[in-house]
């Protein structure tokens, strides 16, 4: 009969073991418990029948020792006996059970499947797959299955009877080779006679299978001794990676980005670029003025009424062009400079981008195993995704704005203290003010950014083990726990990033009212110096202070984000170094290896000498 359609209806909880298991990177105990509340009584017997009470031991930690990114820290068939562990502590009705076996030893799997499977699971639905035919003889029936059709079911000896395919499976293993394979076919009779029947054969064939599996499987006693103080160098490392630094960014970070843009000459060449197009488009509009002052010299208030009755009034048609001339070449000027600096800063901007991606890339390529094995995925996206994405956008934008910015501040000034000298004096006080400022806001601002990118790493993480991990999620019914961890996880890294946010809208609002007092210290010295200012210059410079009430405190928010977002080519130059200081201690411990051996043969021919 030809099974069109229908359906399936499970009659009870679910757990599931994966080939592979899923590892959170968290303590050995909530791997385990998986959220639920801890049994006392229940979890000692867990442990127990998993066999996980000698490798707890050796932990420095005991079950709440971190296992790290997908159970780095452990063996294979650790990890086997963690997953199941987790499975039995669940009590579910049904357990499904993918070769969870095949990673441990004879003597333990041996030991796992008569007391946790066959015995503490008596009375559940057990489900194992498992190509290893020293279980399937304890299996109280067997489907045996080829290329996913079912092909026979009952008990081992039955099937061995009435079932070649299944006959010719078990002698095609390997591990599973009679005796009557080695001698012709007229001795088989006495062959098995001798040997007895089929399940003496497989008896000697499980003791084969035995030391097969102790040679090759994973072994998990003396692998458990090997990595005893693990778990605590991992964790050392990872917290000099995501280390909330209270200083200021060093030197060297800035060292690695301007590098990275290439030589020290297109450095200030685009420093140039910046300052010539910002004096050109000042002097525009001084020249501007300056014109107006020659054309209408009457304005000019510090000549008596007399004077300006005897003064020239017209001006010649060749001095009316020559200003023409000259204001009307500081528009390409503006233009050329600026297309010129924008050319010069995006190439080099997106050739320090990129040398940082591939100089990162290349170090993970060339990276050490160990390294991998302690480093959690979700740093690797982190680097990858939100860092790069700083050093591609958001670094050349804030580093454009601020260096635009501090130019024009620079001119402006320079245009204020040449009209009206006694702003020098009021910029003192003010120049201290906004010094305290800066020192107020900018380790605050700093660290707020800071912590905003660690909170990062492990909600990429989160996701990450999340999605691996959905189809052992989805049988335990942890699956809204975890949504709910990672809404826990962004509200935290949103939270930091907030705050962020509003202590630099709270930094801006102190600047704005510094740039007030700046125009109001210029107010008042137009007002006092009035009759002794040319008029025409006086509203440049009030001109001038005004547009500072923008500009100012954007280039100020512009230099605190500019030096938060380095913290991402901090990180990125910790991946780029990282792996090179491991190499270099790789070769300092080979060269101390090579010195011993040296050391050792020299003790043994003077010894040789000596006898002689």
């Amino acid at each position: 009969m030809v099974q069109g359609n229908g359906e399936m209806q499970v009659g009870g909880s679910v757990a599931y073991c994966s080939q592979d298991p899923w590892i959170l990177n968290a303590t050995l105990r909530e791997n385990i418990l998986l959220g639920e509340t801890l049994n006392v009584q229940l979890y000692n017997t867990v442990l127990r029948v998993c066999n996980l009470e000698a490798d707890i031991k050796t932990f420095p930690a005991g079950d709440r020792t971190e296992v790290g990114e997908r159970g780095a820290t452990l063996s294979g068939g650790q990890k086997a006996r963690l997953s199941l562990a987790r499975a039995i502590y669940h009590q579910k009705d049904i357990y499904l059970l993918d070769n969870v076996l095949t990673a441990l030893d004879y003597n333990v799997a041996s030991r796992v499947l008569k007391e946790a499977i066959q015995e503490h699971l008596s009375g559940k639905t057990v489900l194992l797959i498992s190509s290893s035919v020293q279980f399937l003889k304890q299996c109280d029936a067997i489907l045996f299955m080829d290329q996913g059709r079912i092909v026979d079911f009952g008990r081992h000896e039955e099937l061995l009877q009435r079932c070649a395919a299944y006959l010719a499976f078990c002698q095609s293993t390997g591990e599973l080779k009679t005796k009557a394979d080695e001698i012709t076919d007229k001795d088989d009779r006495t062959v098995i006679e001798k040997m007895g029947t089929y399940e003496h054969c497989f008896d000697e064939i499980g003791k084969s299978e035995q030391s097969c599996c102790t040679s090759i499987q994973d072994q998990d006693q003396h692998v458990s001794a090997i990595i005893a103080n693990v778990p605590i160098k991992y964790d050392r490392l990872f917290e000099s990676e995501e280390n909330l630094q209270q200083k200021g960014l060093s030197m060297n970070t800035y060292k690695a980005y301007f590098d990275a843009m290439g030589s020290f000459r297109m450095v200030l060449l685009l420093l140039a670029l910046f300052a010539l197009s910002t004096g050109s488009t000042i002097f525009s509009t001084f020249w501007l003025s300056y014109w107006l002052k020659k054309i209408h010299p009457e304005f000019g208030s510090s000549s008596s009424p007399s004077d300006e009755q005897n003064s020239t009034s017209v001006i010649s048609g060749e001095t009316m062009n020559s200003f023409a001339i000259v204001y009307g070449l500081t528009v390409p000027l503006v233009i050329l400079t600026t297309v010129l600096k924008a050319y010069v800063f995006v190439g080099v901007t997106l050739r320090a981008s990129e040398h940082l991606h591939n100089t990162m890339f290349k170090r993970l390529m060339h990276g050490t195993m160990r390294w991998f094995d302690i480093t959690p995925v979700g740093h690797v996206i982190n680097r990858f995704s939100k860092d790069i994405d700083e050093t591609d956008t958001k670094i050349p934008f804030t580093l454009d704005t601020m260096l635009q910015n501090l130019c024009f501040i620079v001119g402006y000034l320079i245009i204020i203290a040449w009209v009206f000298p006694w702003f020098l004096i009021a910029a003192l006080p003010l120049a201290g003010i906004f010094i305290l400022f800066i020192g107020c806001f900018r380790g605050g601002i700093r660290s707020l950014k800071r912590i905003e990118n660690n909170t990062r790493s492990p909600l990429f993480s989160h996701i990450s083990a999340s999605v691996r991990g959905k189809s052992v999620l989805r049988p335990f019914g942890k699956t809204k726990a975890f949504v709910e961890r990672m809404k826990h996880l962004l509200d935290q890294n949103s939270c930091w990033l907030f705050m962020f946010q509003s202590a630099m809208r709270w930094l801006a609002v102190w600047l704005d009212m510094l740039v007030v007092i700046v125009v109001f210290v210029i107010s008042l010295l137009m007002i006092g110096l009035a009759g002794y200012i040319d008029p025409a210059y006086a509203g440049m410079a009030l001109t001038y202070a005004l547009q500072m009430s923008g500009i100012f405190q954007f280039a100020v928010r512009m230099q605190a984000e500019f030096e938060s977002k380095m913290i991402s080519v901090e990180r990125i130059n910790y991946y780029i170094n990282v792996n090179v200081i491991l190499l270099l201690l790789l070769l300092l411990l080979l060269l101390l290896l090579l010195l011993l051996c040296f050391s050792f043969d020299l003790i043994a021919c003077q010894f040789l000498l000596l006898e002689y």
